[in-house]
């Protein structure tokens, strides 16, 4: 596939989506080649400046048996948490295991061009959701991921700003997503983890990692993120 069409600025990137994932737990990895070369400036790890407080994460569980998917999660005020959209699209239960106890959630928004949802959980307490802020090619942010049931912070640099174009499936229009490329370690069921910077500031959600390079992922961005966010409180 090939990158097509322009952009204001940022660079169009054809992503093939989640057809070619080695498992059902989805980390949303990219199966095929990325349609452009990519460039090397901003490649690299290292700590952000000064490290922001760690946000509240949960697990995202949907569906049952084999075939459930498991993404990360995090809190964005009082009973809303939010999440990539593909692992809860089509789902009959959907649910989030907070400290250890799993609550049942509702989606109360989603959008399948953006790959974000918010869920609606009764009962979740958690702070005011951060505030959007866009990155920048070279800047050092953190995703924070679920590791044995703890949050851990990842270096993360972003690489540059990207229009990611995403086909679900082969043939498939493309859904276009404003994004950024990073330099992270992201495993499977990291998708929904937030990118923030040392501030605290919603960066992006994560969504993809390259098939190809383990330490490329994908965020959709972080003020996109936020209006979705809005829109469901209305």
């Amino acid at each position: 596939m090939r990158a097509s069409g322009t952009s204001t600025g940022d660079h169009p990137v054809d992503v093939p989506g989640f057809a070619a994932k080695p498992r059902r737990v989805r980390g949303a990895t990219v199966g095929a080649a990325l349609a452009v070369a990519l460039a090397a400036t901003g490649c690299g790890g290292g700590s952000p400046e000064k490290a922001a407080s760690a946000p509240t994460l949960v697990r995202v569980v949907a569906g049952d048996g084999p075939a459930r998917e498991v993404a990360t999660g995090w809190v964005a005020g009082d009973g809303r948490v939010v999440t990539v959209a593909h692992a809860v699209a089509g789902a009959r239960r959907v649910r989030v295991l907070v400290d250890g106890a799993a609550r049942p959630a509702r989606v109360l928004a989603r959008s399948a061009r953006l790959d974000v949802a918010v869920l609606a959980v009764a009962g979740l307490r958690g702070g005011a959701a951060p505030r959007s802020a866009d990155g920048r090619a070279g800047q050092r942010a953190a995703v924070w991921v679920l590791r044995d049931g703890t949050a851990r912070r990842l270096d993360a640099t972003i690489r540059r700003a990207i229009t990611a174009r995403v086909h679900p499936q082969p043939g498939d229009a493309p859904q276009v997503r404003p994004g950024l490329e990073l330099t992270a370690p992201i495993a499977a069921g990291d998708s929904g983890a937030p990118l923030m910077d040392a501030d605290g500031r919603l960066l992006g959600v994560a969504f993809a990692r390259s098939g190809e390079r383990p330490d490329i992922a994908y965020a959709v961005s972080g003020a996109a993120t936020s209006r979705l966010l809005s829109t469901s409180r209305r």
